[in-house]
């Protein structure tokens, strides 16, 4: 799913699933409510713009670990 895609570049790339959510404006325990849900494609946007990555690299990589 979404978070463990996240959570595998986040740990790559040195920081904290916490840091990212303050980066990009989210709600404290958002991107880790992505383990049973689907992210709002804004809210996944910022995530990879932040991460360096795009939206579909996360896309496809999560729905192919599903």
């Amino acid at each position: 799913m979404y978070y463990e895609t996240i959570a595998r570049l986040a740990k790559k790339r040195g920081v904290s699933i916490k840091a990212i959510e303050q980066a990009t404006g989210l709600g404290n325990g958002t991107i880790g409510k992505w383990k049973s849900l689907k992210p709002k494609i804004g809210n996944l946007e910022k995530v990879a713009n932040f991460l360096e990555v795009s939206v579909v690299d996360i896309v496809k990589e999560s729905e192919s670990s599903d």
